[in-house]
């Protein structure tokens, strides 16, 4: 059975109360997001406990590797966050639909190391290959990735050793001109969740690529059956996560129907019907418990 790692940031805490249910407890936590998040996602949702840093990241597009587009990271401390976010962007542990319009353009491998000096970002990239379809994806969404934050820029790049062609002295700007509009949510993954060394799943998840409110989501077996069980969403309402019944009878591959109807803090609103296969991932460690 082929296992992943499992960090997607819905998932790390544990999840508010069941996306049917009307009433929440009072609010205790709090999430600081920076410029960037709100103009494309708004305001993120608020936890029960606990401080987090809503930040972005940037991916190329397919269709034209200058172009990039936001999408939400979650962070856990004040101290780094540079590094932090750039060393998520690169270690391929951000999860992609493969039929999404994004990609990673980051080849397997890669080794980074950052270093400022005032508002002057240098990053140096050990490319083990350089992409065929070139390093303008790698560019792109380094810089702007980076320029988010306030305290940087300029963006020096270094691959293997050698500055960029072309680049200028000072180094690459954040431009405009490179970044797309974030359209409605997307469904990104349909997760199954298991404890590490356990064949069978705790739960299944229904995984967006941002903050949403669940308007409607059904789970259904390929016969039109509902998949019966417990119902939650998560601490930043990412994913839909189901408690199934008879959990021991599902395997990585099984094929199953989402319906889904939801919204985005931007009023963004999508729905839709798709068949998907369950993708295994496994827990590295108890990530915490669920309250319905």
């Amino acid at each position: 059975m082929t296992t992943f790692r499992f960090i997607t940031i819905a998932l790390l805490l544990c999840v508010l109360p069941a996306c049917q249910e009307k009433s929440e407890p009072e609010s205790a936590g709090r999430v600081e997001a920076n410029a960037a998040y709100r103009q494309y996602f708004g305001e993120p949702p608020t936890p029960t406990a606990g401080q987090a840093y809503a930040r972005v990241a940037y991916l190329p597009l397919h269709e034209d590797s200058f172009k990039v587009r936001a999408v939400p990271l979650y962070l856990f401390t004040s101290e780094n966050q540079v590094e932090k976010i750039i060393t998520r962007l690169i270690d391929g542990t951000l999860i992609l639909p493969p039929e999404g319009d994004t990609y990673n353009p980051f080849p397997a491998g890669v080794e980074v190391s950052l270093s400022q000096q005032g508002s002057q970002l240098a990053i140096s990239l050990e490319l083990p290959s350089i992409p065929t379809s070139g390093t303008d994806a790698i560019i792109s969404s380094l810089v702007e990735t980076a320029t988010q934050f306030d305290s940087v820029e300029t963006v020096l790049l270094r691959f293997n050793g050698k500055e960029i062609t072309g680049m200028p002295p000072e180094g690459f700007r954040s431009g405009v001109a490179r970044v797309v509009e974030v359209g409605p949510p997307t469904l990104l993954v349909l997760a199954a969740i298991a404890d590490e060394g356990e064949d069978a799943l705790e739960e299944i998840v229904a995984n967006f690529d941002r903050p949403v409110t669940v308007n409607r989501l059904r789970l259904l077996h390929v016969d039109g059956s509902r998949v019966d069980g417990a119902y939650f969403t998560s601490v930043f309402q990412m994913a839909v996560v189901v408690h199934p019944e008879r959990a021991e009878t599902y395997a990585e591959g099984d094929m199953f129907v989402v319906e889904w109807d939801v919204t985005d803090a931007l009023d963004r609103r999508a729905a839709g019907r798709k068949v998907m296969p369950l993708r295994w991932f496994e827990h590295e460690a108890e990530l915490g418990s669920f309250s319905k």
